[in-house]
């Protein structure tokens, strides 16, 4: 088998998807305002910046960056920590878990709409290999869980 022709193959369409409308809007959950977001939401809806930084693996300029955006549009909220007032702490507000909430929304209606394109035994297929790569990758220890 020639991996080598089949791995040119599958970046050039990786390309190709990622310049679609519907991808891009799954690519912006994975980082930038709605991955703090969302990490919020799974975090009791209350986050220190430096975690944000070591979750997204990015700057604390960065991070600074996206809070200052998400708290200009209204979607997070600062205060000083009631445990120690030196540590800021990023509050969701009820704003920004709408904006989680539709688009979540946004992206599962895309997949579902997807797969239904694709049909069932194909979304089958692509579901069980997602698994075995992922299977494969925690089995080396490159990804937790």
């Amino acid at each position: 088998m020639d991996y080598e022709s089949i791995a040119v193959e599958l970046l050039r369409i990786r390309a190709e998807l990622s310049r679609t409308p519907e991808h891009q809007t799954v690519s912006e959950f994975a980082r930038g305002e709605f991955f703090v977001l969302n990490y919020m939401m799974e975090n009791d809806g209350s986050v220190y910046p430096k975690d944000l930084s070591r979750e997204m693996n990015v700057s604390s300029a960065r991070v600074a960056a996206v809070l200052n955006q998400t708290g200009r549009k209204g979607l997070t909220e600062r205060s000083s920590d009631a445990d120690d007032s030196r540590k800021t702490l990023v509050t969701i507000t009820d704003r920004g878990r709408e904006a989680v909430m539709d688009k979540k929304k946004e992206i599962f209606d895309f997949v579902v709409e997807m797969l239904r394109e694709i049909g069932p035994e194909d979304a089958q297929e692509l579901l069980r290999i997602k698994k075995k790569i992922i299977m494969k990758k925690r089995t080396r220890g490159e990804i937790g869980e």
